[in-house]
Parts: structure tokens; sequence; C-alpha cells
């Protein structure tokens, strides 16, 4: 594969990962929930910490 900014374009390498051992950073933005939410309704879900919250701020700022 070829590389960009550092990254494997198709890899799953990342420096943030979620509870669950999942790689938020590399996940399709349409298989992040949590940020779909926030797109669609324009709220956060209850359940989010203050972390997850600003990771899901700072990666829909880039969708509409």
């Amino acid at each position: 594969m070829s590389e960009f900014g550092g990254h494997e374009l198709g890899s799953t390498k990342s420096d943030d990962e979620g509870d669950h051992g999942v790689k938020l950073s590399c996940v399709d933005i349409w298989e992040d929930t949590d940020c779909m939410t926030l797109l669609k309704e324009g709220v956060l879900p209850d359940a989010v910490g203050f972390e997850e919250s600003k990771r899901i701020r700072k990666r829909a700022n880039n969708y509409c």
C-alpha cells in the first residue's frame, strides 16, 4: 500500500484506540454511530464521556 502523511492508506494503524480496542480514528464515518448521531440529530448521545465528546465533535467538524 502507498503511504499518505506517514500513514498507510487502508490501514487501521492509529494512536487513538477506543474502549473496545477499535481504532476509532480509522473507522469509516458511516460506522461511527456516535458521530453520525451528532451529524444527523445535532446532539451527542447521553452516555458519551468528555474525552469521547471531544473526539466526536472534532471529527464531525469535517462533515455536514
